[in-house]
This record gives structure tokens, sequence and C-alpha cells, in this order.
């Protein structure tokens, strides 16, 4: 009802305004009335239309991820600090305090992922021996951790030939060349990238601390098949003699077999130890090899002697605690061992507006 009268006496306002001088003409307009010509001499006054709000504001909402001072919409995994075809150190103290850094990242995911000391001299073991403890100065430096021996490189490209239609849908599927074994691992990224994102670019497992995160999560998967028992191939006693990439010549055993060329199997007892767990992660191998195979004799005596030296027992039993959890978002364990690092890396949203 109120509105009504207002409008009402606004319009009595105007008409009564426009009989008057042009000296009341800004009395009318202040009213609330608009002038408007007409054919006649005398102004007509009319209520005036009040002004429409301003429309409000188009504004769209996107997560972002937030790392140190930088900001990205997607994890640019090919960003590199480092050419991996150029000399990574100047000096020698370079290279220490990158050996350096490399073992604080180690420790800190270990630390973000629930797993042991014994677990991190586990992991640097490894590390010294696949990439002499280098790794990344910060976040995106992959491709300053790629593994360049031409068995490596021949390697990655027959692992891609075999496993690409395992990564369907990935965007990089097609891009054999960036399908390399990457980080202080040496992880092959044909057989390695599903345990942290199978959709994302490879290149992702030159970042040391994604590496760990793969890492982990693959000792994990394999250490569940181990302290138990196993279905096996049995050997024959027999023996043949391989040439390995590097020219050596190595002893090794030959499978049993039935009357119709079948490898005969039986059931054995594997433990799950240091020694067991390396060799199913580096390898791919559960079942024990042949007693006289002078290949795992070797590489057995090498890896017993670097685990003595970094205070790790290679033949104890390893309770599954000791692993540490596997994440249900890799992304989010990568996250807090890079802030663990003192590189601040959090996944937020961003509301921008026209």
């Amino acid at each position: 009802m109120s509105h009504m009268m207002r409008a009402m006496d606004l319009q009595r306002l105007c008409r009564a305004t426009g009989s008057l001088l042009f000296a009341t003409i800004f009395l009318a307009h202040s009213s609330g009335c608009e002038k408007i010509e007409t054919a006649s001499e005398e102004a007509v006054f009319v209520p005036k239309e009040p002004d429409q709000p301003p429309a409000p504001p188009s504004c769209t909402t996107t997560k972002v991820w937030k790392v140190g001072d930088r900001e990205f919409e997607y994890l640019p995994w090919g960003q590199t600090i480092h050419r991996y075809d150029e000399p990574r150190f100047d000096k020698k103290s370079d290279r220490r305090e990158n050996q350096k850094r490399t073992k604080k990242l180690l420790r800190n995911t270990v630390e973000v992922m629930g797993g042991s000391e014994d677990l991190y001299r586990f992991l640097k073991l490894i590390a010294m021996r696949e990439s002499s403890l280098i790794g990344s100065d910060q976040p995106f430096d992959s491709m300053g951790v790629v593994h360049r021996l031409s068995a490596d490189q021949d390697s990655s490209y027959r692992s891609w030939q075999l496993r690409r239609q395992y990564f369907e849908g990935n965007p990089l599927s097609k891009e054999s060349k960036l399908w390399k074994t990457y980080g202080p691992f040496g992880m092959n990224s044909n057989y390695a990238l599903h345990h942290f994102d199978s959709q994302t670019d490879p290149r992702v497992l030159g970042d040391t601390v994604a590496a760990t995160v793969t890492q982990i999560v693959k000792i994990a998967y394999v250490s569940a098949k181990l302290g138990g028992d196993v279905l096996c191939p049995q050997w024959s006693g027999e023996s043949v003699i391989n040439t390995g990439w590097n020219g050596k010549k190595w002893r090794r055993g030959v499978h049993k077999r039935d009357e119709n060329g079948k490898i005969v199997k039986s059931t054995v007892f594997v433990p799950r130890t240091w020694y067991t767990i390396h060799r199913a992660v580096q390898s791919g191998k559960i079942c024990p090899a042949w007693t006289g195979d002078t290949l795992e004799s070797s590489l057995k005596k090498s890896f017993e002697r670097r685990a003595n030296t970094n205070r790790l027992r290679p033949h104890k039993e390893v309770p599954a605690k000791d692993l540490g959890m596997v994440p249900d978002d890799p992304y989010h364990a990568w996250a807090q061992a890079w802030t663990l690092s003192g590189v601040k890396v959090e996944k937020t949203e961003k509301t921008t507006c026209e």
C-alpha cells in the first residue's frame, strides 16, 4: 500500500511541477521525475524509472595447486631445472649438497607414509646403487634424473612397445620418447607409473618425492605376495650359459618340464625379507632362483654387502608395519612430503569473476 501511495504522490508532484517555470525543473528532477518533450510548449514531467541494480558478476571456481610461490591448474611434470644431457654439478660440493637433500626427501616421505627406519635405509641403499643418491632440487625437476645408459634406454623403449596398451586414455601414451627410466630408484615408467597415477605424465617419476611414494606403494604390492607359500616352477638341475648386456656370461638354471613340455610347479615358502623384497621390486621375481645361478648369486652378494654397510639386516623377516601405509591419494602424500621438506604444497580452490 505504501508503495502505491508513493507512486500516486509522485505522479501528482510531477503534474504539478510540469506547470511551473524552468526554475522549478530542478525540483521536479530531484523529486524523482524526468522531463519529456511534447508537441505543446508546456514541459511534462513523469515519474522516473528507478535505476536497475548492476548484474551480479559471473564467477568460476577451479581447483589449483600451490607449490611454493607458484600456482598451477595442472602439475607441470614435464618442466625441468636441469637437462639430462648436460653436466649436473659444477663442483663436488654441489653434488654432496644434492645427495644430502635427497636423503632428507627420502626420510620425510617415509615419515609421511608411516614407514620404519629400516625402510628408509632400504630405500637409501637402492638410490645409492641406482642413481648415486642424485635427486630433485625441488618439485618438477624431472629431467634432471633420467637414466642415460644404453641398456636403460633400450629397455624403456622395448617396455613401452609391450605395455603401451595398458595406458590407454593417457594423453601421452603414444609419446615413446617420454616413457623412460626415471628417478633415484631407476624405475622403468612403463612398469611403475600405475603405482602412482596411470593417467599422468610418466616424467612424474623424476620427482624424488613422487618416485619415493611410488616405490613404497610398489614395495607394499610385492611384499603382500611374500611371507607365505607361493606356486613356483621347479628346477631341473640342468643349466645354460647366458650372456648379459655387458658381455658377461652367467650360468642360469633350466625349468623342469613334464612329458607334455609344460613347466612343473610346486608350492614353496618364500620369506619376506629385505633381500626378497629387493629382488621382487627390482626384477619382478618372487620365486627362488636356482641354487647354481651365478647371476643371482652375484646380485645377492652385492645386496648383502650394501645392506650391511647401511646397517640393514638383509635376511631379517620384515613385518608389514615397517613398510608404511599405501595412501588413498598419492598426490596428497607427495604434497605432505614436500611441505615437510620446506616447499609448501597444497591443493586449494581459486575463484575468478568477470
